[in-house]
């Protein structure tokens, strides 16, 4: 039996032991059994205490009953039954003016262990008759007090309610006794008042919200200093808890800003990086613009009106005379010039202009051109043939076979013609200067 276990608090029953003994002592009935351990126990009685008073077999047939009680002593502890057991004879005692007599308890304690060894059980005996003994009135009376609140709430909470029953009267008696109890002992019997407070909170969970109609009729329990305290205690542990939380929270309040200042700093710094790349781009953008650069070869193509011809699709050149210095020179071009052209550029615009060359060679009278040398025989078509030759001989618009948009030439002179005795092409035969092979 769980509920009737010994604990820090074995002077005062709790509320669930104490309704397991009160519904098994409080019938007394010690049975067919119990009646002849009874005889047997008086016997024994009669030759250590001769012409006892007749009062006491009444405490005779009551300790019969309750001993008989085995399984209450086998489930519980031994020592909470036969204290239970004590408190009864000290009330019966008190009830019939016997309470000061001091061989009353003599003659008890030997009825109680004649009983038991008449159950051949001398072990419990000596046990319980250690605890038949007198009670302080003071010790009495808390007791008394407990265990009648006990019954208050066991009638305000059973099923089959007595005659004339007013929960609001019962539980108004209730409260005032309680509230009285607090304020006389909770300065000197903590067991006390832990056991009148457990009892209130069962009022509080299983009575009032029943009884809500009493509210008006009934005071308010007082609170102890147990529980005012362990409300402090909640309190300042609530505030601990708070402080706690506001403290974590600061701290995450904290890295976070300091997360988003790391971020904001990284963020700076990329774009402070991205910036400097742009204006090194800006920078090689601007030194690249203000260098003198060649058309690129789309541009030329469509000054010069040439289509664009792959290499790959041009048939082989056999001519002797014109390979070699087809392909050992670029026309119009010194080779000390001070502009240094980059070399994809070079290629691309002499690759075009191999290109043309090639596809007029098919194209016109081979006569002419073989009947010269090689230098003279690639001068002669880029006169006849180019738009050089138009602009110098004059002959603009007169040949529409090809391309006549040229835009001239810039300021100052034509490269490498100075060399070959200079002057004005036209249509007379071309003075051919010792410098021409």
């Amino acid at each position: 039996m769980a509920q009737c276990q010994r604990g820090s608090s074995d002077t005062y029953l709790n509320y669930a032991c104490y309704t397991r003994l009160k519904d098994k002592f409080d019938v007394i009935n010690p049975g067919d059994t119990g009646y002849r351990h009874l005889g047997k126990a008086k016997e024994k009685i009669k030759v250590n205490h001769e012409n006892y008073p007749i009062k006491y077999e009444e405490f005779f047939k009551n300790l019969a009953s309750y001993l008989q009680q085995d399984g209450i002593f086998v489930e519980a502890d031994r020592i909470i039954p036969c204290r239970y057991t004590n408190y009864l004879l000290n009330k019966k005692l008190i009830k019939d003016d016997m309470y000061l007599s001091n061989p009353n308890y003599g003659i008890l304690k030997d009825f109680v262990k004649e009983f038991h060894r008449s159950k051949s059980s001398i072990g419990d005996g000596e046990i319980c008759s250690s605890e038949i003994q007198f009670l302080e009135y003071e010790e009495y009376k808390k007791m008394e007090l407990l265990y009648d609140l006990y019954d208050k709430y066991i009638t305000l909470t059973q099923r089959y309610k007595p005659y004339k029953y007013d929960a609001c009267n019962i539980l108004s008696k209730f409260i005032m006794t309680y509230n009285d109890s607090i304020n006389s002992y909770q300065k000197t019997d903590e067991k006390l008042i832990k056991k009148l407070i457990d009892l209130k909170e069962l009022i509080g969970k299983n009575v009032l919200p029943n009884n809500e109609g009493c509210q008006k009729k009934i005071t308010h329990f007082t609170l102890s200093d147990i529980e005012n305290k362990k409300i402090e205690e909640e309190n300042r542990k609530r505030i601990e808890e708070q402080r706690q939380e506001q403290e974590k929270q600061e701290r995450l309040e904290r890295e976070k800003q300091e997360r988003l200042e790391r971020e904001k700093q990284e963020q700076l710094e990329q774009e402070k990086q991205l910036e400097h790349k742009q204006l090194e781009r800006v920078e090689l953008q601007r030194h690249l613009q203000t260098r003198p650069l060649l058309p690129n070869s789309n541009e030329q193509r469509q000054q010069y009106g040439v289509p664009y011809i792959p290499a790959s699709s041009l048939p082989p050149i056999h001519e002797s005379g014109l390979a070699e210095p087809y392909n050992s020179q670029s026309f119009g071009e010194s080779e000390h010039s001070e502009i240094k052209m980059e070399q994809s550029q070079d290629q691309d615009v002499l690759g075009q202009m191999q290109n043309a060359f090639s596809s007029i060679v098919r194209n016109v009278d081979p006569a002419p051109v073989l009947g010269v040398s090689g230098g003279m025989g690639v001068l002669f078509i880029l006169f006849k043939y180019t738009p050089v030759g138009s602009f110098f001989g004059g002959r603009r618009g007169r040949f529409r076979q090809i391309p006549r948009t040229f835009g001239g030439f810039p300021p100052g002179y034509f490269g490498n013609f100075q060399e070959y005795d200079g002057g004005l092409i036209g249509y007379s035969p071309m003075s051919i200067s010792s410098l021409a092979e």
